[in-house]
């Protein structure tokens, strides 16, 4: 009986705590950033990467028949497990996010003119830690950490998980 009872609780006594998971975001946030970087500067477009598709959305980790492309980008590829503040995350170009306004970089309440950039997409996200990591990303940035700054969260409901984005470039 004992024995069920600890298998039952190993997952939440092994979690990291909030710290750890925010810190392995922003680690994840500077691997994703160079890697980024580096393909915008051999192809001259951001990347998409998309875990779990076809090789044609996976820019970073998956060979492109795109003429310069010098990958990967990524010392491993990009999954969903290594997203320790949701349950999974995308990596999109501007572009294929239409919807997509731009963001208010300054915290004066305008969102600045939309230009191409890499927006990581954190699907059920908990606010407790975007909230955490909107304190890193957006240090000093003033007004409503959900819609000011590099990272925007929403579409939670009910106390359910939502969605983070978080602009990586330019």
């Amino acid at each position: 009986m004992l024995a069920v009872v600890a298998a039952a609780m190993r997952p939440t006594l092994s979690a990291p705590p909030d710290a750890a998971r925010v810190a392995r975001t922003v680690e994840a946030l500077a691997r994703l950033r160079t890697a980024v970087e580096r393909h915008h500067a051999d192809v001259g477009r951001y990347p998409r990467e998309y875990p779990h598709h076809p090789a044609a959305t996976r820019e970073l980790t998956a060979p492109q028949p795109t003429a310069g492309w010098r990958g990967p980008y990524l010392e491993a590829p990009f999954r969903h497990a290594d997203c320790p503040i949701g349950a999974r995350w995308f990596l999109h170009a501007d572009a294929a996010l239409p919807r997509l306004e731009g963001f208010d970089l300054d915290g004066d309440g305008a969102v600045e003119p939309r230009t191409t950039a890499s927006v990581l997409r954190i699907e059920y996200a908990e606010e407790r830690w975007a909230e955490a990591l909107d304190k890193v990303v957006d240090a000093g940035v003033p007004g409503a950490w959900r819609t000011t700054g590099r990272l925007r969260f929403a579409n939670e409901r009910a106390g359910k998980p939502g969605t983070a984005d978080v602009l990586l470039h330019p």
